[in-house]
């Protein structure tokens, strides 16, 4: 845990893991900002005892992304329904006036 106890000390004793690290945190960051989520939350990632409480969370929880896309589909079915109503009143109109027209 030379991470925790002495930070500058992990940094130049081990720039590789170091490096790694901070790809690994911006890479969580990114992920966490496109499923809904607020990018801070790849900083638990810092803490491994909390890193398959995350993975569990993430895995089993509705994320924000999920839900925004559940309201789309709806909003777009409504519309398609609507619609569909709209070309059924066109068609009815078209065959009135063609019975109009016949008369």
């Amino acid at each position: 845990m030379i991470l925790l106890s002495d930070p500058m000390r992990f940094i130049e004793t081990q720039p590789f893991a170091f490096s790694l690290l901070i790809v690994v945190i911006i890479a969580w960051w990114r992920a966490f900002k496109k499923i809904g989520y607020p990018g801070w939350l790849s900083l638990f990632f810092l803490l491994p005892v909390l890193i398959p409480f995350i993975l569990m969370w993430l895995g089993f929880h509705k994320w924000p992304t999920e839900k925004e896309l559940k309201k789309l589909r709806e909003e777009v079915e409504r519309l398609q329904k609507l619609e569909i109503v709209k070309e059924l009143d066109e068609m009815k109109e078209e065959i009135k006036k063609k019975d109009d027209k016949n008369e």
